[in-house]
């Protein structure tokens, strides 16, 4: 049944049918059962704790095993856990693929792909020559007063306590500020954009995950259009006119790259910073290190 909202993009104003993960992403029946082993990092549940305490109990098992509903979705997958196997993967692109890890196409009945995270040799290559160009230093650093300008504008909200709860008050909201200034999307949105990462990422239930996709796209794809009628100086007018070696984004391609950006450019930066604070939270002499000298 599909409810309507004020909000066409809502994912409640979707219909999706009730689907079990397991009808798209059973367990491989060759993976041997005696593979299939528990991973304590699924979507965080561990992560409220200490999470480098369980290291070690993961490398006690194979070195490569399979995990079930370890990724958004409730997915399976396959964990390598040794660094040895890590290279062997990331460097052997005819057995390991980057085409089709992201499951987001696929989940709405399409075939586009991230770019340029899902592209492949040699294709990688030229796609990455192509949006390189809008992440040059000198392009960044010209955002840079801007950026700050946000970072205080959530800092001012809870200066005065003397507190905050990190990841709630700073951390979730401030990537997707940044985002929405990048892509020249309307700041009002920041909770709308909130929520749709969170279904993306985070969500175990795969219809959910599917809802969000689809909101995400349809959004994404009218800003596409409104951009070809009006360019801006951002990345989605960026994407439509990146040139290499006389080729340009197709349709399909260009969405993937605003997608990419999407799943990309919030979800790490956030997760990235967390890292950073809980750092300084456990050692008091870097935080005065940097207090003495905020230059730095």
């Amino acid at each position: 049944m599909t409810t309507l909202t004020s909000d066409p993009y809502s994912t409640a104003a979707i219909e999706t049918p009730s689907i079990d993960p397991a009808d798209i992403f059973p367990t491989p029946a060759h993976v041997p059962v005696k593979l299939i082993k528990p991973f304590p990092y699924i979507l965080g549940a561990k992560t409220k704790l200490r999470p480098h305490s369980f290291i070690p109990a993961v490398h006690e098992g194979p070195e490569v095993f399979w995990a079930e509903r370890v990724l958004n979705g409730n997915r399976g997958a396959w964990v390598p856990r040794t660094l040895d196997l890590m290279h062997q993967i990331y460097n052997d692109n005819v057995n390991f693929k980057s085409r089709g890890f992201a499951p987001f196409a696929t989940l709405v009945g399409e075939d586009w792909y991230l770019v340029p995270a899902e592209a492949d040799p040699p294709l990688h290559s030229l796609l990455r020559g192509m949006v390189n160009p809008v992440f040059t230093p000198k392009r960044m650093a010209a955002l840079e007063g801007k950026i700050r300008d946000y970072a205080r504008e959530y800092i001012l909200q809870f200066r005065d306590k003397g507190h905050c709860e990190f990841m709630a008050d700073f951390a979730f909201e401030f990537p997707v500020k940044v985002f929405l200034e990048l892509m020249g999307l309307p700041q009002d949105r920041v909770g709308q954009f909130l929520a749709w990462e969170h279904k993306l990422i985070h969500e175990s239930d795969l219809n959910e995950v599917i809802a969000g996709t689809h909101a995400v796209v349809d959004y994404l794809r009218e800003e596409i259009e409104v951009r070809r009628a009006q360019p801006r100086d951002d990345l989605i007018t960026f994407g439509i006119n990146a040139e290499k070696d006389g080729r340009r984004l197709s349709d399909d391609e260009l969405l993937g790259f605003c997608f990419n950006l999407f799943v990309g450019g919030l979800d790490t930066v956030s997760t990235n910073m967390a890292w950073q604070f809980h750092h300084l939270a456990d050692n008091l002499d870097h935080q005065a290190t940097l207090r003495a000298n905020p230059q730095n």
